[in-house]
């Protein structure tokens, strides 16, 4: 009886100390798939900004809006406002890739933390392009001193997307807007 409770300890134990792969960075919230997140114009940028709040926005109710650039204060098309109106978040911007923004920039807020009570923010990049230039080489190694493998798996793309498109979210909620390589 005794070696099956030690059997039993050592099982759990080892199941505790599995590692995870850091591929989700510090981006480790779960799904919780209950925002209700309305859309004015849809497309794939928008569509994967509203997946990614219905997916793991828990606050207000969320409105999309593309203004397409009739707003008495025009927003450029990276530009976005996230505000609370009549109760619900709104995130307004005259292009798809600052609605995209808007929704990490709101989630981001949300992992931090912040007050989400009464939110009246505008950004504007100071930088057309954004980039995170990893250094890796096409054979997995790592220039500049950074330990470790590529994680990128170049003889698999483009078959294989699975580490761009965890990634590439993750880099958005730390803002960094735009996704690129060495």
């Amino acid at each position: 009886m005794k070696r099956f409770f030690f059997f039993a300890l050592v099982c759990i134990y080892c199941r505790l100390l599995c590692a995870e792969d850091g591929s989700r960075l510090w981006f480790r919230s779960e799904p919780v798939g209950t925002a209700e997140v309305t859309v004015t114009s849809d497309s794939p940028t928008i569509g994967l900004a509203r997946r990614e709040l219905q997916a793991y926005w828990k606050g207000a109710p969320v409105r999309l809006e593309r203004t397409g650039n009739r707003n008495i204060r025009e927003l450029t098309p990276e530009e976005f406002e996230v505000r609370t109106e009549g109760g619900n978040v709104v995130i307004r911007s005259s292009g798809d890739q600052g609605i995209l923004y808007g929704a990490f920039h709101l989630l981001r807020l949300q992992k931090t933390g912040t007050d989400l009570s009464a939110l009246d923010i505008r950004e504007k990049p100071s930088y057309r392009y954004r980039i995170l230039n990893h250094w890796d080489n096409l054979d997995r190694t790592v220039e500049r001193g950074y330990a470790g493998r590529s994680l990128w798996l170049w003889d698999e793309l483009p078959g294989t997307l699975s580490p761009v498109r965890n990634v590439c979210p993750c880099q958005c909620l730390i803002g960094y807007q735009r996704y690129g390589t060495q």
